[in-house]
């Protein structure tokens, strides 16, 4: 792997120690993940099959850093089927961060209000920009 100097911010999850690692496969491809919690970026949408080494690091590291904000329940819910990070209020009182998946047909919004605190896109992707 190429060792390209980025600075990563800790995990948004766990406060843990990120690191960039290499997709075990031919290309020149990456992710920044937690060693702790294992949370990671999601590299196959944020690498380029002709990107370099460094462009597809910093665009793993760039993900990694930013910070999306949190969406209380009690402000609105999803209004699409999708995953998302939800920050969930367990019975004795802890909060947790996890992946869920959520529909908004399905009949159990009153248990993600009950139980989910707030949540966020599991992925946000910048917005498409034409290359021509």
């Amino acid at each position: 792997m190429k060792k390209i100097k980025v600075d990563l911010k800790p995990c948004p999850f766990c406060g843990g120690i990120p690191e960039v690692r290499q997709f075990a496969n031919p290309k020149n491809w990456y992710s920044v993940e937690c060693v702790d919690c294992h949370c990671k970026t999601d590299g196959y949408r944020h690498n380029r099959v002709a990107g370099t080494d460094e462009e597809n690091i910093k665009a793993n590291a760039d993900i990694w850093n930013r910070r999306e904000k949190w969406i209380p329940v009690s402000e609105r819910l999803p209004d699409k089927p999708g995953d998302y990070w939800v920050a969930m209020r367990h019975l004795d009182g802890s909060v947790t961060t996890e992946k869920m998946f959520w529909c908004p047909e399905w009949p159990h919004e009153d248990a993600w209000r009950e139980v989910v605190v707030a949540w966020q896109p599991y992925y946000c992707p910048e917005p498409y920009q034409s290359e021509g």
